[in-house]
């Protein structure tokens, strides 16, 4: 089994209340609509972006691709949060959204993170301050430790994502 992240060691646990799936219990924010117990996540690639986010998404890639190579590819992953609180976090000023409980397979790879780094690089990026928007990037494939000010912890997960179970609307 992988070594988990620390924030997320305790949800490794057998859930029979949902399904019989082993690995590692998570949340993530979708859309609100009746997506089932048992289907299996995919990847959105770049499906939905804007020109500039998409061209973020590259420079993401490219500083992953040289820098930080044993991480997986933000463009072949789900994004899920550890906790319950976290998914809540995701969903502020979306509309219609939903928070499911997932696994996550034992045998993905993924890796912790601050998505509060890469909504800073977002935002430098948009504004045309190009380093220091890579600077947050690099910082954010570090693990994500600039953003004082709030968190916004994400698991980039690359592998098997199962839903669960919906767990709440947004409110």
């Amino acid at each position: 089994m992988m070594d988990y992240p620390k924030a997320i060691s305790q949800l490794i646990t057998e859930d029979p209340d949902i399904l019989e799936l082993e690995g590692t219990k998570a949340f993530v924010t979708l859309p609100d609509s009746d997506i089932k117990p048992g289907t299996v996540l995919k990847p959105s690639g770049f499906a939905g972006y804007d020109p500039e986010a998409r061209d973020l998404e590259i420079l993401v890639e490219k500083i992953r691709k040289e820098e930080y190579p044993s991480r997986p590819s933000r463009i072949n992953a789900v994004f899920v949060a550890p906790t319950e609180e976290d998914a809540r976090a995701w969903q502020f000023g979306a509309r219609n959204q939903a928070i499911y409980r997932v696994v996550i397979d034992p045998s993905a790879d993924f890796f912790q993170t601050d998505g509060a780094t890469w909504t800073e690089a977002r935002s430098k990026f948009a504004s045309k301050l190009r380093e220091t928007a890579s600077g947050f990037i690099r910082e954010y494939w570090e693990g994500g430790a600039m953003c004082s000010s709030y968190k916004l912890p994400e698991l980039i997960v690359q592998g098997k994502v199962t839903v669960t179970g919906k767990i709440s609307q947004h409110d």
